[in-house]
């Protein structure tokens, strides 16, 4: 009887589970449950698309009424491909992606590949290490990744060298377009909001083959957000310490003056809304940001000191004020897209951006405005499985205002840059050996300024258009050995015909690959170096050359990577020598003028460790160390900016139980010492001439983040910058900016 019994409610039991049937998705490792992971279904006869998330539970009923192809993925995980029949129960081990090796990478060929089988050296950082460090902007997350990447500040704003290289040498792309409104070789870092980045692919070494001017020294391709899911919202605010009050009601009596120095006290805040969309093949997504700075002035603690060695004689200069603006701005972004997943996607998308900066210092009762408007898309076209092509168009227009405060609602245009460029692409797969990039763009810069006359009240605008092939080769020589050869040719309207080859070979010795990579880049003069004739506040002139020839490299790096994954470590070395021809900078021709010329050969050697490392199930350490050595001839005076040893570090707490989750993120960067040569331009000074030395000491600077996640929605952020206090004993543009220790607190919702 009582098998029987036991019979029947079994032959009950299975009833009711072949009529509700469940998959479940657990961690590899510990068999917890992954809640909210997204679930993908695509039912292979009547192509029907459904989406679920898992519970709390890691839990999701299985809707299809046809076989189907399931794709699971969770961020940090291994996203898994399956098929599953109607009313089947499966269970799922999702296994973690340390190392973000499962990302799809574009920037190295401008063809997918997994970031493990990328040809082209790549690092890669993604949302989720963004949010644990809870980074504004790229420039947060750049510091932090990147060692040897050294943020200034100019009399223009923030200004970054990367591993000896000025910023004019470092392509910085928004979803594969460049940006405009380029300044000292910067473009305007403020307009990258890092909640609106789904990741962030650095390039190393010369990309010239692929992406033209400006890429001697690496790309950095930053890749905006879109919707995977139904619907997705998310909203964030984040409050920082107050830098400085500079602002008293009682010493203004003017509205204008009160509205001027109140401009300078705005609050730390940055806040983000973003709000995506997808349907079958549709998808739309909106990006809001208003971030707000106070301004702040910093004095020196010690006077500069100049010290002549020939002279045996050192000049310590009076102690100094150097002063970071206050500023405001806003960000609007929209996609819209179409995506069907076998032959055909679109996408359409604009932004608007507007960035005002508050002076500590008065000048003329004005301050500077700019804004810039962006429109591009692209379409895709996949002919069959072996056979794409890819057309884009972007135009990006950057303006510069002098806003008068003295008149309700005047600004004046004194600066508009602009890009158009549009580009057609065409990838094929020859058999299992090859696969054949073909490109052919069209690059066209306008740039409308009252530098190009002595007469500054007018506006005069020169323009510059570069026509060009781009043709690369990706050859599988053997199932070890992959070489990729790449040659950018056309035609640029200031220097004629020019052209960029590039070879890179791949070997690879599970777990250690190698690569030897050789490329030749450029740089093609700025309308600014060609054409300016400019009165800097009437103190000299900065004059332009028609004659100046563009800038060469030759780049050579090798490269070792080596990936354990029973030891979860991965380790990289990278080793490049870059020899920079015809390098364009001003020199002084006489008293009052500067001239931008072609110097002589400028050569950079670089030794880079970077290290990633799985401790323990809590722990990860990430690391970096750059080793910097410039060599310069001895009849120039090159000023060097860059520390020769530079350090990244971060340690970060891990844990997760269910829908609880908690992060720390501790981390660290240190710049060793260095010197800065210059020489004495005074020529009523009895050291007229005489070279000297600026000796900067080393320093170091910590932040932590701690992030808890409550519940399914919400996150709370709490956070120290510059952890330790420190701030340079004398701040010029080659110190640290730093005010000193701040906190900061940040809420998000995500839906």
């Amino acid at each position: 009887m009582k098998k029987v019994v036991l019979l029947v409610f079994m032959l009950i039991l299975g009833k009711v589970y072949a009529n509700n049937p469940e998959i479940l998705v657990l961690d590899k490792e510990n068999k917890d449950p992954i809640p909210y992971a997204n679930i993908c279904f695509e039912e292979i006869k009547t192509q029907a698309k459904f989406h679920a998330v898992t519970t709390v539970n890691g839990i999701v009923k299985n809707p299809v009424q046809n076989q189907s192809v399931i794709a699971i993925s969770f961020v940090g995980y291994k996203t898994i491909i399956d098929t599953i029949k109607q009313n089947e129960s499966k269970e799922y081990l999702m296994e973690l992606d340390l190392f973000n090796l499962e990302e799809i990478t574009v920037t190295g060929t401008r063809t997918p590949h997994t970031l493990k089988n990328a040809p082209i050296l790549t690092q890669m950082v993604t949302r989720k290490e963004i949010e644990r460090i809870d980074a504004i902007t790229i420039t947060d997350i750049l510091e932090t990744e990147v060692p040897g990447l050294e943020v200034g500040r100019h009399g223009y704003g923030q200004s970054i060298s990367v591993q000896g290289l000025e910023p004019q040498y470092t392509l910085f792309l928004i979803d594969g377009e460049r940006m405009a409104g380029e300044t000292g070789g910067n473009i305007d870092y403020s307009r990258i909001n890092a909640a609106n980045i789904e990741k962030i692919e650095i390039l190393r070494g010369a990309s010239s083959a692929l992406y033209g001017s400006n890429a001697m020294g690496g790309v950095i391709n930053i890749i905006t957000k879109k919707p995977n899911n139904k619907l997705e919202f998310s909203a964030n605010l984040r409050y920082a310490q107050t830098n400085q009050d500079n602002y008293d009601d009682n010493n203004y009596y003017e509205d204008y003056e009160k509205k001027f120095y109140k401009n300078q006290d705005w609050p730390n805040l940055n806040g983000n809304l973003s709000i995506g969309f997808r349907k079958n093949s549709f998808y739309s997504n909106t990006f809001l940001n208003f971030k707000s700075l106070d301004g702040y002035q910093l004095e020196d603690r010690e006077g500069l000191k100049y010290h002549y060695i020939n002279a045996d004689t050192t000049i310590v200069n009076e102690k100094g004020t150097s002063s970071i603006n206050g500023m405001m701005d806003y960000t609007l972004t929209q996609k819209f897209g179409y995506d069907d997943g076998k032959k055909w996607a679109f996408e359409i998308r604009g932004n608007y951006y507007k960035h005002e900066e508050f002076p500590i210092n008065v000048s003329n009762w004005t301050h500077d405005l700019y804004k810039n408007y962006t429109v591009g898309g692209f379409a895709k076209y996949n002919i069959n499985k072996n056979q794409k092509v890819h057309f884009t168009y972007n135009t990006d227009i950057y303006d510069k205002y002098d806003v008068y405060e003295r008149r309700s609602d005047s600004a004046a245009l004194n600066y508009r840059n602009g890009f158009h460029n549009a580009k057609l692409n065409y990838t094929v797969n020859i058999g299992t050996k090859h696969n054949l990039f073909i490109g052919i763009e069209s690059l066209f810069e306008t740039l409308e300024t009252d530098m190009f006359i002595s007469d500054a009240s007018k506006l005069i605008s020169k323009s510059a258009n570069d026509e060009v092939i781009v043709l690369q080769d990706e050859y599988q020589l053997t199932n070890k050995i992959q070489t990729i050869l790449g040659l950018r040719t056309g035609y640029h309207s200031t220097f004629n015909f020019h052209t960029s080859p590039s070879v890179t070979i791949k070997y690879d010795l599970k777990p250690v690959k190698l690569r030897v990579n050789y490329a030749r880049g450029y740089r093609s003069p700025t309308l600014k170096e060609l054409y300016m004739n400019w009165s800097h506040l009437g103190m000299f002139q900065i004059v332009g050359s028609t004659n100046l020839e563009p800038e060469t490299n030759n780049y050579f790096a090798f490269s070792t990577d080596y990936l354990n994954t029973k030891r979860k470590l991965n380790t990289t070395l990278i080793a490049s020598y870059n020899q920079i021809e015809n390098k364009i900078d001003g020199i002084w021709t006489d008293e009052d003028t500067v001239e931008y010329i072609n110097f002589d050969k400028i050569k950079i050697a670089n030794i880079e460790a970077l290290v990633k490392w799985r401790l323990h199930n809590f722990f990860n350490i990430k690391g970096g160390y750059v080793y910097t050595k410039q060599f310069k001839d001895d009849e120039v005076v090159a000023l060097s900016e860059v520390s020769p040893h530079a350090i990244t570090t971060q340690l970060e707490f891990l844990y997760s139980r269910g829908v609880y989750r908690i992060s720390a993120n501790l981390s660290g960067k240190y710049y060793s010492k260095k010197n800065v040569e210059g020489q004495n331009d005074d020529e009523d000074s009895p050291l007229y001439e005489q070279t000297y030395e600026i000796r900067y000491p080393s320093y170091s600077m910590w932040n932590l983040t701690i992030n808890q996640q409550l519940g399914k929605h919400v996150t709370v952020n709490l956070g120290v910058k510059n952890l330790f206090d420190y701030t340079s004993p004398t701040v010029t543009m080659n110190t640290s900016p730093s005010i000193g220790r701040r906190y900061f607190i940040s809420l998000g919702y995500k839906l």
